[in-house]
């Protein structure tokens, strides 16, 4: 029984070396393009994620203070930001967290925020995060809503 080939077929199969190099060339140079758009994209992100965290770090507070029926004390600086008791001054050392490298808080209540047993705030203020491309707004009304916006450009 003899093999039989298909028209059209060498008897080489594979890519020849010119051609590799030309895929290469065109996905290098499809990279170059890609790649200051993705550095963008993951610092957008990086600011959205230290955003959403003072966030959840605040609804935290919050429903603390409720369920353990005691005051706590959110303290904020331009680098990071914790909870602590307000009556020892004690902060919680597993709250505290920092922005990461460029992303700082730049306007925060000059007092430090306080939830009471019943879940309101004292005093009110909003909490301005930004790395100098973009910025969020926390919002904390005095009944302890916690509200969450994008600042425009």
């Amino acid at each position: 029984m003899s093999a039989t080939r298909l028209p059209g077929c060498g008897s080489a199969a594979g890519w020849s070396l010119a051609e590799l190099l030309v895929a290469l060339t065109l996905m290098a140079v499809l990279a170059s393009f890609a790649l200051p758009g993705l550095e963008r994209i993951a610092k957008a992100w990086t600011l959205w994620e230290s955003a959403k965290a003072l966030e959840s770090s605040l609804m935290w507070g919050r429903m603390h203070s409720i369920m353990a029926n005691e005051s706590v004390r959110f303290d904020a600086s331009e680098q990071g930001y914790g909870w602590s008791d307000p009556e020892s001054g004690e902060s919680y050392t597993a709250s505290l967290r920092t922005f990461p490298h460029g992303v700082r808080m730049t306007s925060f209540p000059s007092r430090p925020l306080r939830f009471h047993p019943r879940g309101n705030a004292a005093p009110a203020g909003s909490y301005a995060v930004t790395d100098g491309r973009g910025a969020y707004r926390i919002v904390v009304s005095p009944g302890g809503r916690i509200r969450f916006q994008q600042e425009p450009p």
